[in-house]
């Protein structure tokens, strides 16, 4: 079977992209060729992967991935024909075949396309160029299949992991005239694609909040989604459970009485970078003063330094860009800040319980009541309070609660399993591409 995943983008530290490519190893390892659509790709390339870049160029970002869609669904019309011409030889083949079964058989055979609804994808360097179908070499295995798996939201999936919250309701809590802006009409057109009543797409959701949303917006059946587990690797929690406290801090040069908060994930603005800025900012002079603020990841910092001078504070926040031990990170500090404007799950609260890091984080994010299960933090209310994170963080670091919350983020770790959802995700994922191969075989017999 091959499985064609469909991303915007790739680099290595963002957190859809992470699943991405847990999820692809994992069906790679279970027979799979992995073949990758997207628009760019940062790192290295996993051995047996064929990436292929698309070539579409646009000023705006929504323009830019409706062409990138536009361009799989060409694809996919392409393979779709060939598929047709490639049927048309095999059954010619079978009516003038007048000897064996097993020769009958080999017409039936011919009769499968190499890319069933997709043209035949092929590994390319430079410049790359459109896949074009073959029809003149069908492959002689009925078995072939493919499945096209996006990671984005788009039409034409077969299925979808559902890494983004739901757009259509943080529209919902917005100015009613954004709805006619082209980015905005362009997204909720790509996510009804996806959800409506009429989509055959399968989902696979991360988090409860996100069944609740899309279930009230879209009414998607039960039958067409299933939850899955956190997704926290056993690599990840190994590393963890090495990391001693007072020896990281003691590398960092923190004393005890010193407070490092932290700040993990690219995407600044849509991870409330600037709102956590703000609250730091207002604390009192007294905590202030012995306090870090260290914003761990990838993104454009101008903005946010400027913010940071603006508010007198340049001195005592830290860009560290990407890290590579967040583990030994999360061990030295003492509470990650995390008042993220959109967060589908955030995977960095689930490494925070699993280090024992307090959390200070808003409502909208995924994995948010994990946190409030634990007892290991502070889960802002909805809509945002600048107001609210100023005075909770400022209560955090006055109390003596961070203690408490770590002692409870330890506990719930080793009662609670974090662990299973790539292992899951491969399971639907080649479960749904051999009832692919098999309806496949039984159309075929049947012709």
């Amino acid at each position: 079977m091959t499985i064609i995943f469909c991303l915007f983008k790739y680099f290595p530290y963002g957190g859809l992209q992470r699943d991405f490519l847990r999820i692809a190893l994992e069906c790679q390892r279970r027979g799979a060729k992995i073949i990758v659509y997207t628009l760019a790709w940062e790192g290295p390339v996993p051995d047996g992967f064929d990436i292929h870049i698309v070539p579409v160029r646009a000023f705006r970002n929504h323009r830019r991935v409706k062409k990138f869609s536009e361009w799989i669904e060409a694809q996919r019309l392409k393979g779709t024909e060939a598929q047709r011409q490639a049927r048309g030889i095999g059954h010619e083949a079978l009516e003038n075949s007048q000897t064996s079964a097993s020769e009958q058989q080999s017409a039936i055979g011919n009769r499968a396309s190499s890319a069933p609804g997709f043209a035949n994808a092929k590994q390319r360097s430079g410049n790359p160029q459109p896949p074009t179908p073959n029809p003149q070499s069908p492959t002689s295995n009925p078995q072939s299949s493919i499945l096209i798996v996006g990671f984005n939201k788009m039409p034409g999936l077969d299925m979808y992991f559902a890494a983004d919250s739901c757009f259509a309701e943080r529209i919902a809590r917005r100015n009613m005239f954004c709805r006619i802006l082209p980015r905005v009409r362009t997204y909720l057109k790509f996510e009804s694609a996806v959800f409506a009543a009429d989509s055959s797409t399968f989902v696979l959701m991360i988090a409860p909040q996100q069944v609740e949303d899309f279930r009230h917006y879209y009414s998607i059946p039960p039958d067409r989604f299933v939850l899955l587990p956190p997704g926290m690797t056993t690599e990840f929690i190994t590393q963890a459970e090495k990391k001693d406290r007072a020896e990281e801090r003691k590398k960092l040069s923190l004393a005890d009485d010193n407070f490092l908060l932290l700040h993990v994930g690219s995407a600044f603005k849509t991870k409330g970078v600037d709102r956590g800025i703000k609250a730091f900012a207002a604390l009192p002079a007294c905590i202030r003063g012995k306090s870090i603020y260290f914003i761990a990841g990838d993104g454009a910092i101008k903005s946010y330094q400027r913010l940071a001078r603006k508010r007198g504070v340049e001195d005592r926040v830290i860009f560290g860009g990407v890290q590579t031990d967040i583990p030994a990170l999360m061990s030295a500090a003492d509470l990650l800040i995390h008042p993220a404007r959109n967060e589908a799950a955030g995977m960095v609260l689930l490494e925070s319980l699993i280090c024992g890091l307090p959390v200070l984080c808003s409502k909208n994010c995924g994995y948010a009541p994990y946190i409030r299960d634990a007892d290991a933090g502070i889960i802002l209310h909805e809509p945002f309070s600048q107001q609210e994170l100023n005075r909770q963080l400022e209560m955090l670091l006055k109390n003596n609660e961070l203690l408490r919350y770590r002692i409870n983020a330890e506990k719930y770790v080793a009662e609670t399993n974090l662990t299973g959802m790539h292992e899951e995700a491969a399971d639907a994922i080649c479960k749904e591409a051999n009832r692919a191969i098999l309806n496949r075989r039984v159309k075929i017999l049947n012709k």
